[in-house]
């Protein structure tokens, strides 16, 4: 992938936790000059405070940034000896209740996978059953080779 693809990531990263307001730096952190410039210049962008509401948004934050950042939480959610005990508890959502996304992207991502129509392929296909990070079940009936 080239580096304006890949800045691009970046930047819908970071602007994503900063709207969220999800604060991923202690108050007492020391930051270098340029990241504290780069703070005060986007405080504006981020929604206020660090209440006990933080960690909800920043799992809300990686959620909507997809399924590789959720993984990201899932792992942090793992060491809580580098993030802490509070932020790794409050991460643990990532792990175990995720929303399902919707039938129309399943469906979409069934067709691209198989490479074919889904009314060809199922006889029936139903809404999510269970969700992770990055897959979700649904339950289906195979078509036979006699169409039904």
């Amino acid at each position: 992938m080239n580096a304006i693809a890949n800045m691009a990531r970046l930047t819908k990263a970071g602007a994503t936790l900063a709207w969220s307001g999800a604060r991923v730096l202690p108050d007492h952190a020391n930051l270098p000059g340029p990241l504290r410039l780069f703070a005060r210049a986007t405080a504006p962008l981020r929604k206020n405070g660090a209440d006990a509401g933080n960690q909800a948004r920043l799992s809300a934050a990686l959620t909507a940034l997809g399924p590789s950042y959720i993984k990201l939480g899932q792992f942090l959610a793992t060491r809580d000896d580098i993030i802490g005990r509070e932020l790794a508890r409050d991460l643990s959502s990532l792990q175990d209740r995720l929303p399902p996304f919707s039938q129309d992207e399943a469906v979409k991502a069934v067709e691209a996978a198989l490479e074919a129509p889904i009314g060809t392929l199922f006889a029936e296909f139903g809404p999510p059953v269970a969700a992770a990070s990055i897959a979700q079940v649904h339950k289906a009936k195979v078509k036979t080779p006699d169409a039904r």
